[in-house]
């Protein structure tokens, strides 16, 4: 099986692809300073109690935002993979075939261009989607599935934790648990009605704005970990797609290996 990682500021999220199928997923803390030893313990425990066995992997890919994590990174996928496997980083020299049309190509964030590629690889043109993690991003595609620009907000725990920090008399509270209607009866109802249909309000504001920007009426899709709880309270028809990044990962690694045992 193969073996995909997100490294992302608060969580990692694996993968476990047998061929074109998902068979396990599971997320795990992203922890600073961690060795790689330490990043292979947790994935793989991870993963295990998500279903899958102890079998080392064949090959592996990983995209990384975390600059401080990527060496030990793609040392603990070393780790994970049979000997003679192939592990891949994403980043130059990578071929993702995707035609990147932004000011800096090379500084697109690898979970961009992941994200990207899974939605081209759903749509097969026009679309655009967004990952809901400690920020929201979002990618657009046109047409011939270029790639015509990227947009980051702030993400849904990361306005949550702003406004615990700043105010003081708002208290902790969970995201989850039940429907919040816009209009809160007290102050946990409150914050919740107004991060998730604000948030919600969001992507519909920005959705219709990507749409306008590609001019078409494209597919509009939603992943990441906070996407299924947003969704709901959306009104703008987003397709629930939770593991869409780990998708476009494996598809940039069936790309890769296809390509090098072509030249072989």
């Amino acid at each position: 099986m193969l073996l995909v990682l997100n490294v992302g500021n608060t969580a990692i999220s694996a993968g476990a692809f047998a061929g074109e199928e998902l068979r396990f997923v599971a997320q795990t803390a992203t922890r600073k300073g961690a060795t790689a030893f330490d990043l292979a313990l947790h994935i793989r425990q991870a993963l295990a109690l998500a279903g899958g066995g102890e079998e080392p992997f064949s090959g592996a890919i990983l995209s990384c935002v975390v600059p401080s994590l990527r060496q030990a990174a793609a040392e603990a996928a070393d780790l994970l993979v049979r000997p003679g496997g192939r592990r891949l980083v994403l980043g130059p020299g990578v071929k993702t075939g995707l035609d990147i049309r932004t000011q800096n190509p090379a500084a697109t964030g690898s979970d961009l261009v992941a994200l990207a590629v899974g939605a081209l690889t759903l749509a097969g043109g026009p679309c655009a989607a967004f990952s809901l993690g400690t920020a929201t991003a979002a990618v657009a595609l046109g047409e011939g599935g270029a790639l015509r620009g990227t947009a980051v907000m702030p993400g849904l725990a990361l306005s949550l934790e702003a406004l615990r920090e700043r105010a003081a008399c708002l208290p902790e509270i969970a995201l989850e648990g039940g429907f919040a209607p816009p209009l809160g009866s007290d102050t946990v109802g409150a914050m919740r009605g107004g991060l998730l249909h604000g948030h919600a309000a969001m992507l519909d504001g920005m959705a219709e704005r990507l749409q306008e920007a590609l001019g078409t009426d494209c597919p509009l899709y939603l992943c990441g970990r906070w996407a299924a709880l947003v969704q709901p309270y959306c009104r703008v028809p987003f397709l629930l797609k939770e593991h869409l990044l780990l998708r476009g990962l494996a598809a940039i690694y069936r790309k890769n290996t296809a390509e090098r045992q072509r030249g072989e």
